[in-house]
């Protein structure tokens, strides 16, 4: 059995042509940084939440603040 290869093309004329402009990279950075400051206020969101819960256990079960 052999391994016939039909597309000759390097690997880096390949890796050239997947190559981002600066423009399709700023577009990607700029969303993936818009994903991560979601994520970022979720968490400072729902830490706030507990926190809030937490103050409220204490005081009812007579705690200090």
């Amino acid at each position: 059995m052999s391994l016939k290869v039909q597309d000759k093309t390097t690997i880096t004329k390949i890796r050239e042509d997947q190559k981002e402009s600066p423009e399709q990279k700023i577009k990607r950075l700029e969303t993936e940084l818009a994903v991560e400051k979601e994520d970022k206020l979720n968490i400072m969101e729902a830490t706030a939440q507990v926190y809030e819960e937490l103050l409220t256990l204490k005081s009812q079960i007579g705690g200090t603040t």
